[in-house]
């Protein structure tokens, strides 16, 4: 049985989209066959609820968290510090280098043969154990703009990197030199069992929007502007006979919002939700929005949310066979097209508002587009995706 150690140099849990990323893969790679433990820092302020109930992922893999110094969660007690964003960015770097240094420590002092480090959030972890003796591969999400020199240097070393989208591989191959071979397109995935399970629509629609004779348009995710829901918010002004619901955000993001579109009678700002009750909001709704615009403030994100994101939201959108419209981008065409959704042009509040419209006026294009995304989604299930990395990993 191969031996893989999942080690995370962030905070667990979290409602940011890598937390389910990393659970629902060490839960996929244990179900695939390995034995799986995650290694993750503890933190001074932890979530009470445990991380599997947090998730709603099965306890067929070991935690095990380290202690580190948690400047940061410091730091932002004080005002004067947290309002500091190079104070802020210099505490990240100096718990980073700790978290790092004993991770290496411990790992010294294993025996490290037949054993393997997966990892997506330090480099220069991964290149320690690298050096140390270990088999060490890298879960590539965010194509790296910074500091590229460094990645060129390291990744090719690494006995192989996952990636989420072909853009990614064929950055990796001909930007950082990586032979192919050592390259695995691996997507995100979506959770199969909560896709099949017996609803009450009614009950949960309920939930979302008090008015039950108007359709629902639903956006589930963040708030950030390179995700594209304040797009969606300005559609709700063209669709004035629909709930626009939002499942998502931080607090201070939801406040934000709600004080931004407060005016706007039919824009419903839900919350956030546990992830596990997500799938059952996804298919109780009449259409799904993934509005992202491919443009943000930072440069970096732009490129990010035009090329480079894999969205788990997009792969729960087609699972849950409910019609979905979609804006247009070179990231989302990978796995959408006309046969599976209603595509559209990004950052424009009005043709978005259009495509909803259309979703709901031509039900059966809806329901083909829909059963076709169902049929299509079935090879992104997280089991998958933990299946084609344990092979993968196994091959070598």
């Amino acid at each position: 049985m191969t031996t893989i150690y999942y080690i995370s140099s962030l905070r667990l849990p979290t409602e940011r989209a890598y937390g389910i990323n990393m659970t629902k893969t060490c839960e996929a790679l244990a179900s695939a066959g390995a034995e799986v433990i995650l290694i993750a820092p503890r933190f001074r302020e932890r979530y009470k609820q445990d991380l599997f109930d947090y998730y709603g992922v099965k306890r067929s893999f070991v935690t095990r968290f380290y202690p580190f110094p948690d400047i940061v969660n410091l730091f932002f007690r004080s005002k004067r510090i947290s309002s500091s964003p190079r104070l802020l960015r210099l505490a990240f770097l100096f718990d980073q280098f700790i978290f790092t240094l004993v991770v290496l420590v411990v790992f010294c002092f294993r025996s490290y043969r037949h054993q393997v480090i997966y990892t997506r959030s330090t480099l220069m972890l991964a290149w320690g154990l690298k050096i140390i003796g270990y088999q060490v591969y890298f879960d590539l999400h965010g194509f790296p703009f910074r500091r590229q020199r460094l990645w060129r240097q390291i990744l090719p070393r690494l006995d192989g990197v996952t990636v989420t989208n072909q853009w990614k591989a064929e950055r990796c191959e001909h930007g950082f030199g990586i032979d192919r071979k050592k390259i695995l397109v691996a997507p995100n995935g979506f959770d199969v069992e909560a896709f099949n399970r017996t609803i009450n629509r009614t009950e949960v629609r309920a939930r979302l929007a008090p008015n039950q004779q108007r359709p629902i348009a639903l956006y589930t995710g963040h708030f950030y502007d390179w995700k594209g829901a304040h797009i969606f918010a300005e559609a709700a002004k063209f669709l004035p006979e629909v709930n626009c619901v939002f499942i998502g955000g931080t607090e201070a993001d939801q406040k934000k919002f709600r004080d931004l579109y407060r005016s706007l009678a039919n824009v419903i700002i839900f919350g956030r939700r546990p992830h596990y009750e997500i799938a059952d909001y996804l298919r109780s709704v009449d259409v799904l929005v993934h509005p992202n615009p491919g443009r943000s403030q930072e440069k970096r994100l732009s490129h990010f949310a035009t090329y480079d994101t894999s969205p788990i939201k997009l792969f729960e959108y087609l699972a849950s066979g409910v019609p979905i419209v979609a804006t247009d981008l070179p990231s989302a065409r990978e796995v959408l097209n006309e046969q599976n959704v209603f595509l559209v042009k990004p950052n424009d509040a009005q043709t978005l508002a259009a495509g909803i419209k259309r979703a709901l006026s031509e039900p059966d294009l809806a329901r083909q587009l829909a059963r076709r995304a169902r049929e299509e989604v079935a090879r992104y299930s997280w089991s998958e995706r933990g299946k084609s990395i344990l092979a993968f990993i196994d091959k070598k």
